[in-house]
C-alpha cells in the first residue's frame, strides 16, 4: 500500500530556480520514485496559478494553494505581541486562517500517513497533525538564528529577531516526530536543542544531477564558474565580491589569459559589475544549469557567509568538477582537502589553488575522488534509504 504524504511548503517551488526550491522539488521527486502518494499545499504568489496543472502533471502530484496575503495590520501585530510563539513573523504567517483551514481539509480528506513540512518555521501545522495522531516530519534548510546574523550583521533590531527565531527552531525540532537536518553541522545544533529522532538528509536536488564520470581536458583557457542564484542575497554578493575584487586580479597577474571566470545568477549589482573584465563574464540567470556545468573545468565557490548546505558548492562536486571553496562551506560533509576538493580561506590561497588546477592530471584526480565521495553521500539509493528508514521508524 502506498504511503500518503501531505507536504506543506511555504510557497509554490515551481519552476525550481533557487537552491531551496531545487531541494524541495527534489524531495517531491524522491518520494514519488519511492512510490509515495504526495499531496502538496502551499501559499501562492500572484501570477502562478496558470501553471499549476502543468506542474501537477510533470511531477505526478496534487497541488492545493491559498493566496499569499500582504503584511498584517497594526492591530493584529499588537495581538501577536501577546503570544510569544507568534513573534517570529515567518511562523506567524502560517497561523493564518486560510492556510490552516486548507491543511485541516486535506488532513481529513486525504488522511495522510505523514505530514512533511519544509522549513522549521512551518511548525504551526504540528498541532493539527498531533490531533489526528499523524507523524510530523520537519525538513530544515538552515539554522535560522545563525543565518540571520551571518547574512545581515548585528544591531538591536536583529538581536530582537534572534530570540523569536531561536524559539521557533527549538519548538519545531524538539516537538516534531522526526527532523531531517540539511547538514552534519546543523544536525549537531538540533541535537543540542532537543531533537530526538534526527538524521542528515542532504539536498535532494543532488541525486538528480549526480554523474557517473567526467572527462577532464588539458586546454587553455580553463573555464571557471561561480554560481549565485540571486545577488540580493548577502552571502551570494559577499562571495562574488571576494572573488571578483580580490581573487581574480591575483590569478590574472600570475597566469594571464589562462583562466576565464563565468558568473551566473540574477541581479549582480553595479558595484560588482565594474570588476568585470575580458576574463570575467557575467551570464545572469541560466535555465540550463547542467549545460553550464558541462562546460565548466573548475568551480570556484568562496563561502563567506550563510548557513545550511550551499548547493552551489555541492552541485559541481556531484558532477565531478574540481571545486575550490572555503572550509566553512563544507558544513560538516567529509570532503578531504587535496583529495576530493581544494579548500582556501584568503584571496592568495584561492589564487594559489586555482593555479594548481593548471595540471590536468591533478584535476582528474580531484574529479574522480569527488565523484566517488558524492556517490557515497548523495546517490539516490542512499537518500531513499535514509528517507525510508525515517518513515518506517514512525
Amino acid at each position: 500500500m502506498k504511503k500518503k504524504i501531505l507536504m506543506i511548503l511555504p510557497l509554490l517551488p515551481f519552476p525550481p530556480k533557487s537552491a531551496n526550491q531545487r531541494n524541495m522539488v527534489g524531495a517531491i521527486r524522491l518520494l514519488r520514485e519511492m512510490g509515495c502518494d504526495v499531496r502538496l499545499i502551499c501559499k501562492l504568489r500572484r501570477g502562478q496559478q496558470a501553471e499549476i496543472a502543468d506542474f501537477e502533471k510533470e511531477y505526478g502530484i496534487k497541488i492545493f494553494t491559498t493566496p499569499y496575503l500582504p503584511s498584517a495590520s497594526f492591530t493584529s501585530m499588537l495581538a501577536r505581541a501577546a503570544r510569544p510563539f507568534h513573534w517570529d513573523g515567518e511562523s506567524h504567517a502560517y497561523f493564518e486562517k486560510n492556510i490552516q483551514e486548507l491543511a485541516k481539509q486535506h488532513l481529513d480528506e486525504f488522511k495522510p500517513d505523514y505530514v512533511w513540512v519544509s522549513y522549521t518555521y512551518l511548525w504551526p501545522f504540528r498541532k493539527l497533525a498531533k490531533e489526528r495522531k499523524i507523524p510530523f516530519i520537519v525538513r530544515s534548510h538552515n539554522f535560522e538564528p545563525r543565518q540571520l546574523f551571518q547574512e545581515f550583521g548585528g544591531g538591536l533590531l536583529l538581536a530582537l529577531k534572534f530570540v523569536p527565531k531561536l524559539m521557533t527552531e527549538w519548538f519545531s525540532v524538539k516537538f516534531s516526530d522526526f527532523v531531517f537536518a540539511i547538514s552534519p553541522r546543523e544536525e549537531k545544533i538540533y541535537k543540542i536543542l532537543g531533537a530526538k529522532n534526527i538524521s542528515v538528509l542532504p539536498s535532494v536536488a543532488l541525486p538528480f544531477i549526480l554523474k557517473e564520470n567526467r572527462e577532464i581536458y588539458d586546454k587553455r583557457p580553463l573555464n571557471m564558474l561561480f554560481m549565485g542564484s540571486n545577488y540580493n542575497i548577502p552571502h551570494n554578493a559577499a562571495a562574488a565580491g571576494f572573488l571578483l575584487k580580490d581573487v581574480m586580479p591575483a590569478v590574472e597577474r600570475k597566469a594571464p589569459g589562462e583562466f576565464v571566470l563565468r558568473v551566473t545568477g540574477e541581479r549582480l549589482p553595479d558595484s560588482l559589475k565594474k570588476f568585470l573584465a575580458p576574463n570575467i563574464i557575467y551570464e545572469g540567470f541560466v535555465d540550463d544549469l547542467e549545460g553550464v556545468l558541462e562546460k565548466t573545468d573548475i568551480a570556484v565557490i568562496p563561502s563567506i557567509l550563510g548557513g545550511g548546505m550551499q548547493l552551489k558548492i555541492f552541485e559541481p562536486l556531484a558532477c565531478g568538477i574540481p571545486t575550490i571553496t572555503s572550509p566553512r562551506g563544507l558544513a560538516g560533509y567529509p570532503f578531504k582537502n587535496g583529495e576530493d576538493i581544494l579548500l582556501a580561506s584568503s584571496p592568495q590561497e584561492f589564487a594559489d589553488k586555482i593555479l594548481m588546477c593548471r595540471d590536468a592530471n591533478f584535476r582528474k584526480k580531484l574529479s574522480q575522488n569527488a565523484l566517488a565521495k558524492s556517490k557515497s553521500l548523495f546517490a539516490k539509493d542512499v537518500l531513499m534509504e535514509k528517507t525510508a528508514n525515517a518513515l518506517n521508524s514512525l
